[in-house]
């Protein structure tokens, strides 16, 4: 009846920890969201919390002697999340449809002759435009319920006031890092376990958390990413250096020889992994990457001096870490 079906994928990928231990291995069978009509979901953006309140949050960790912080992973938040709005279809392609059937005889009588499986979507599928807009809704309720209430300058910081302590919830889609104290880590994880079922609760000092290792002590927070700079240093045949700029770091040659399109490619993800780790652990290279971000559509020869200026200096300091 003219109704666009979605096509499926699904994506295996292997995770690692901040520090590069391995965590799992991790599949997920995801809607291709493309197919659908933008127009029709205005609120479709995926919530994240922002990192000055991430920053802000662990600096005041170490400062209060009652205070746990727990990393909280919830299972499955987007099949838990009702699909609400007009219906959505899609199709489970042959290959994964056939495992489907191995685990599920049953959905053999539902089998189409082009070998596929058609369903409706009655959950927020991963890859839909609303879905992380319907997590959000869900998981916000379900926080206000328990008497937190959401940041008017981060809706992804929910504080709550009791006697004279606040508690304090990040979320980044379905990660929650909290900083409560041990009666209240119990009251979260009976309502979240009763909620959502399946969550993973890890408490201590150090943690891995969006990429960062965190290592909070009496002193002060640590924040380490000299894992990250490892793997981004990989391959790279660079010279040390004892500054990431210089006087000519900021300087265009506008009769610079221009980048051929395989080296604009590499210099402009390196430049994004670089802007990801001066965000985060180290902000002594993020002016120049700053100015770097300027040059990705126009990088020249001179600019790939100054990537290697920056990477020589990541060489240099690569075990620096960032103390909040």
């Amino acid at each position: 009846m003219g109704t666009k079906i979605l096509k499926s994928h699904m994506f295996v990928v292997e995770k690692y920890l901040a520090n590069g231990e391995f965590d799992k291995m991790k599949a997920r069978l995801v809607a291709d969201g493309r197919d659908q009509d933008a127009a029709m979901y205005p609120d479709k953006s995926s919530l994240t919390v922002a990192i000055h309140s991430v920053f802000t949050a662990l600096g005041l960790a170490s400062g209060k002697p009652w205070r746990i912080v727990v990393k909280i992973d919830i299972k499955g938040v987007f099949v838990q999340t009702p699909m609400k709005g007009g219906p959505v279809y899609m199709r489970v392609d042959p290959k994964i449809s056939r495992y489907m059937i191995e685990i599920f005889a049953k959905l053999k009588e539902m089998l189409e002759a082009d070998g596929c499986l058609y369903t409706l979507l009655l959950k927020a599928m991963y890859g839909c435009v609303q879905a992380s807009a319907l997590w959000y809704a869900l998981i916000r309720s379900f926080l206000e319920e328990l008497g937190y209430e959401c940041s008017p300058t981060d809706r992804c910081v929910f504080r709550k006031r009791v006697g004279g302590r606040i508690f304090v919830l990040l979320l980044y889609v379905d990660d929650i890092l909290a900083q409560v104290d041990e009666k209240e880590a119990v009251n979260l994880r009976e309502h979240l376990m009763r909620k959502f079922g399946e969550v993973q609760f890890k408490v201590g000092s150090k943690l891995s958390y969006l990429g960062m290792q965190i290592d909070i002590r009496d002193e002060g927070t640590i924040v380490d990413m000299s894992f990250y700079v490892k793997k981004l240093l990989e391959g790279a045949s660079v010279k040390g250096q004892s500054s990431p700029g210089n006087h000519d770091s900021f300087i265009v040659d506008e009769h610079a020889q221009r980048f051929e399109e395989s080296k604009k490619k590499y210099f402009h993800s390196t430049t994004a992994k670089l802007l990801y780790l001066a965000k985060r652990a180290r902000p002594d290279i993020l002016t120049v990457v700053i100015f770097l971000c300027t040059r990705v559509q126009e990088a020249t020869v001179q600019d790939r001096d100054k990537l290697d200026r920056v990477l020589g200096y990541l060489q240099w300091t690569e075990d620096y870490v960032l103390v909040l």
